[in-house]
């Protein structure tokens, strides 16, 4: 349907039509166009594309409004209203803009009433209600046409309503259903007596005759407007003349008003006249047939498809092999899921038309809906063999070709939607715009070298269409330079408003980017200059030269707000004050002065009814903007709670008062506006859980000394304290099992003092631990600190805790700790136990040391580097020491809204000073290589579907590690003494030194993960996993958790899952 706009566009223009009247045009229709096919979605993608043609065209900004409203968008409606302040300040598109948005609140309701009591015979309340929602009378549009029907309804200001309605009609020509509507109107009971009134007026003064004669001439040289006019005079003179009629016929068939077409030939037929008797039978049956088209897409729309498809019969009846009335039965069966009838009206009207662009490019989507690709490739191979259908082919097939791939760039399938617009620019290579949307895919890829390579032919182009596509393409990657000498070279017969306002802003642009990114304080004084010039008489352009200076300032260079007041008070005597004060204020709000904006306002404030609709709408948004930023001064200043109210004072402006604020959403999707996200950011802060679970580990080995199997039942609380922070609470019940130590002497001479006091073996014991753990804490922006110890219950029992201090922004983040935490590695390390040779307790190994993490995320690019080094002691174990290093580096391969894939790569070091990974008396059980180096690949894809959130983390490893030989007893000479000699005495028994070497390569992998539900907006169940494999370790990890939050969470679910914590891992 786009191309088919093209084509008729390019057929009927001139050579004076400027060069991208065509393409906004021709996207603006294909707006309407879905929007009266109800089809929302595609009215969007549509305006999209003309917003990208000619960003400020008002009628597309009115339609971004209207459709942003409709679908409870109003930050985008806000946005282009913004727009149309600037671009069209005096426009009838921003008046009816401002009104759709006083009418998406309480006016809107206004008026919908006052309809229905002007449909229910309350006119004259009616008219007093609507004139108060419109005092200054209507905005144009459709809100006038609604206004004057509602007038209608009340005989005193019919009138005023047909007025209206005339002068409607005038300023909107192609506008067909305002012409119905004044039709209708003057073809009521009412219009008639009037009309029949002045029709008697005339005809005491005019020569009948000869004025429709002079009309018909005129119509007949395609002088349709002077023609109409005479006409319909003559109509209201003598409203059953036959000719007059016909004429009048003919002009609405023109038009495209076939309904009334058909009207007025019925009348004409009513006259009896025999010289017109055949002509305007003829000339009813064509309008019948378009009339009926046109009441089928109507219907098709408003009713139903069954009344839509008797529609398109009553067409068929009379022109059965028409083919615009067969693609659009065929579109309605489709729809219907009557497949085999569509397909058989779409061959129908290949048949008979084939070279019928509509069929064609309608049968060949549908084909491809279907699954039917083959087919539909087949069918434009057919096609193709025709030589006078090889342009339309070509559109057609690019046109099916970059719509697949709209759909796929919105999926994230860029590498798809890439091949299909290579395809599309075979068949169309001179294109312009679809060589914009593949170099857009391909620097969405990451690939910008190619996409310059896509736009270099259009470069040197002096078409005003090409020279606009690389300007916009270019001015995207910041080569502002490229972008202006493209305009440049446009001739000036190829210019239109859009190109040179766009170059003007070019100019601009780049001065502002050099005045905010130069390094050079010349650059940024002579860009100063530039910037200076071009924004001598904007104030808008002026405010953003100040928020630069502001936002980097040099002593060198002016103070922004003192700069922008000279400029103001400078300013010509001529333009508006009032825009120059707006603009100050908002210089002043980037500056840290919400109070000095406030002040700057104020009499305007007061006077809000002298100003105009633009202008009270560009005051709100200073007023808000002067609330929000109050609020981020006092959150900056750690006052939340003060903040709160500035935010809701904003809010409570723009017309959403905050009730309960425990009510608020705390999810970020729901925040639309700049306020609804300052308030999600405050009350994030008052979020909080309890958290609750079962976890199980387990690490194989030799039972009763180093395997390990735990049991947590965690219990987490993160509670907020007012905007102060938030209480971290653990309680942990936690039992270990080593299983029972091993018959076998050799096995038990390498568990305790065995060796050393019992080297004929002792009797086997189990080796097991209870305890809960207990750890509070407390938690702030960049700042967390708790105090906890290890399970009580366990034979060793220590205090644990630590001091953490973080801080990140949207690209960095960096963190500090100092910490005491227990080693988990083994029931040894973790909770000490009895050596059963001589009754004595070792072990509880507790970390002690101070770490750091450092990282940087750009354009889905994230390094990092991190490090700890600390002091491992624990009851009769030897001291030992750590050094740990780690770098890293991760790509987003995939980056969506609801799901992302991150690859990369991680090296770590580790080093300690003793290696004391055994069990035997003053070994920690804890695994302590000399030297160790790892190299891992890891791979983390997560996400969310429905409410599920998921996670799937695999990773492979190589590692190469060292270790010294190390004496069963570091920690006492005379006991190590006693397990030489008895080693010496009986050669079954174990040399009593662990023997150190590796120095080898070996492999690993992991595999983690977790998913997580939301069964109700507080609660939320989960389950995740993790399995390691390596030389001598394999630990499984399995946990199911509840967690319940304070605040609902209605919106899309977070990801990746939470996984429940225990306090040993903080």
């Amino acid at each position: 349907m786009r191309l088919r706009s093209l084509a008729l566009a390019i057929a009927t223009s001139s050579a004076s039509v400027l060069a991208l009247a065509a393409p906004i045009d021709t996207q603006l229709a294909s707006v309407q166009l879905w929007l009266d096919k109800n089809r929302p979605d595609l009215a969007e993608l549509a305006l999209d594309k003309a917003l990208l043609i000619a960003p400020t065209n008002a009628q597309a900004l009115l339609l971004r409004v209207q459709l942003a409203y409709s679908a409870d968008q109003p930050n985008q409606a806000n946005a282009a209203i913004a727009t149309l302040v600037k671009a069209h300040p005096n426009s009838s598109a921003l008046a009816q803009a401002q009104a759709y948005r006083r009418l998406s609140s309480g006016d809107g309701r206004d008026f919908a009433t006052a309809e229905i009591m002007a449909r229910t015979g309350r006119g004259e309340a009616a008219v007093v209600m609507a004139r108060r929602v419109f005092p200054k009378g209507p905005p144009g549009g459709d809100l006038s046409l609604r206004y004057y029907r509602l007038l209608a309804s009340v005989p005193a200001y019919w009138a005023t309503a047909t007025d209206g309605l005339a002068q409607l009609v005038r300023d909107n020509p192609g506008q067909q259903r305002y012409r119905e509507a004044l039709n209708d109107m003057l073809s009521s009971p009412e219009g008639e007596r009037r009309a029949e009134a002045a029709a008697e007026l005339k005809r005491r003064n005019d020569p009948f005759v000869i004025a429709r004669e002079t009309a018909l001439r005129d119509l007949q040289n395609d002088q349709t407007g002077r023609a109409e006019k005479a006409l319909l005079a003559l109509q209201k003179q003598r409203g059953n003349d036959a000719a007059t009629l016909a004429g009048l016929g003919r002009i609405r068939m023109r038009e495209g008003r076939h309904a009334e077409a058909v009207e007025l030939f019925s009348q004409a037929l009513k006259a009896n006249n025999p010289d017109l008797r055949s002509e305007l039978q003829s000339l009813k049956r064509t309008a019948t047939f378009w009339a009926s088209l046109a009441s089928a897409r109507k219907t098709r729309d408003t009713i139903s498809l069954d009344e839509a498809l008797k529609a398109t019969s009553k067409a068929l009846a009379l022109q059965p092999h028409q083919a615009d009335a067969l693609n659009l039965r065929a579109q309605l069966l489709a729809e219907q899921g009557n497949k085999a009838g569509a397909e058989a009206a779409w061959k129908e009207a290949l048949r008979f038309t084939p070279g019928h662009e509509g069929s064609l490019s309608n049968y060949l989507s549908w084909l491809a809906q279907e699954g039917r690709v083959a087919e539909a490739r087949a069918l434009l191979v057919e096609a193709g063999d025709r030589p006078e259908l090889r342009e339309t082919l070509a559109r057609v097939k690019a046109g099916q070709l970059r719509d697949e791939a709209d759909a796929l760039v919105e999926k994230g399938d860029f590498a798809a939607a890439e091949k299909r617009l290579r395809l599309a620019q075979h068949e169309a290579p001179n294109d312009p715009w679809l060589a914009f949307d593949l170099a857009k895919v391909l620097q969405r890829q990451q690939r910008g070298d190619e996409g310059d390579a896509v736009m270099a032919p259009f470069a040197n182009l002096k078409d005003g269409s090409s020279a606009y596509a690389y300007a916009l393409f270019a001015s995207s990657q910041d080569r502002f330079d490229d972008a202006e000498a493209a305009l440049a070279a446009v001739p000036e017969s190829e210019l239109n408003e859009s190109i040179v306002r766009y170059a003007d802003e070019l100019r601009l642009r780049r001065q502002l980017q050099i005045l905010a990114d130069a390094k050079s304080l010349s650059e940024r004084q002579a860009a100063f200059v530039q910037a200076e010039r071009l924004s001598q008489d904007d104030p808008d352009a002026s405010a953003q030269v100040a928020k630069i200076l502001i936002q980097r300032p040099d002593a060198k260079l002016p103070n922004g707000v003192e700069w922008m007041r000279e400029r103001q008070a400078n300013a010509d005597p001529q333009a508006s004050n009032i825009d120059w004060q707006f603009a100050l204020a908002d210089v002043l709000i980037a500056g840290n002065d919400p109070a000095g904006a406030t002040a700057t306002l104020a009499p305007y404030t007061k006077s809000r009814q002298s100003l105009t609709n633009a202008q009270n709408s560009r005051l709100g948004g200073l007023q808000v903007d002067s609330f929000l930023g109050r609020g981020e001064m006092a959150e900056a200043a750690g006052d939340h709670a003060q903040a709160f109210q500035w935010f809701a004072q904003a809010s409570e402006f723009e017309g959403r008062p905050v009730g309960n604020p425990n009510a608020l959403s705390v999810e970020v999707e729901f925040a639309k506006t700049a306020t609804e996200r300052a308030l999600t950011r405050n009350q994030k802060r008052l979020d909080g859980y309890v958290h609750t679970g079962l976890i199980y580990r387990e690490k194989s080995g030799t039972d009763g000394i180093s395997t390990t199997r735990v049991t947590e039942i965690p219990t987490e609380i993160y509670w907020p304290i007012g905007y102060r922070g938030h209480f971290i609470g653990h309680i942990d019940q936690v039992s270990i099992d080593a299983g029972t130590l091993p018959t076998n002497l050799r096995d038990q001479a390498q568990f305790g003092q065995v060796l050393a006091k019992s080297p004929t073996g002792i009797t086997p014991v189990s080796q097991s631990a209870d305890g809960i753990a207990l750890g509070v804490g407390f938690e702030t922006d960049n700042y967390r600190f708790d105090l906890g110890t290890t399970p009580l219950g366990f034979a060793v029992t220590s205090w644990v805790g630590g001091l953490r201090y973080s801080d990140a922004d949207a690209t960095h983040y960096k963190s500090m700790e100092l910490f005491r935490r227990p080693v988990q590695s083994s029931l040894l390390s973790y909770a000490g136990t009895r050596d059963p040779a001589s009754g004595r307790v070792w072990g509880g190994v507790v970390r002690t040391g101070a770490s750091f993490r450092f990282s940087n995320s750009v354009n889905g690019r994230t390094r990092a580097i991190g490090g700890r080094a600390a002091v491992l002691t624990g009851t009769s174990v030897a001291t030992n020491e750590e050094l740990r290093l780690s770098v890293s580096q991760s790509h987003d391969v995939i980056d969506r809204r609801d799901t992302q894939v991150n690859a990369g790569l991680g090296l770590t070091y580790w080093h300690f000073t003793k290696d004391l990974s055994e069990f035997s008396f003053g070994h920690g059980g804890y695994y302590s290589p000399q030297q160790y180096l790892s190299l891992d690949f890891p791979v983390r894809w997560t996400g969310r579907w429905k409410d599920y959130a998921y996670l799937l983390e695999p990773s492979v490893g190589l590692s190469w590690a060292t270790s010294k030989d190390s004496p069963y007893h570091p920690t006492d000479a005379a006991l190590q003494a006693l397990a030489v000699a008895n080693a010496s005495a009986n050669p079954i028994l174990p040399n009593p030194i662990y023997a150190g070497g590796g120095g080898g390569v070996s492999m690993s992998y992991s595999l983690q993960g977790a998913l997580e539900k939301r069964v109700a907006p507080n609660w939320f169940i989960g389950t995740g996993f993790r399995i390691d494999r390596a030389e001598f370790y394999s630990p499984n990890v399995l946990q199911l958790y509840l967690r319940y939050e304070i605040k609902p969470k209605r919106g899309l679910v977070e990801y990746p899952p939470r996984l429940l914590r225990t306090y040993a891992d903080f």
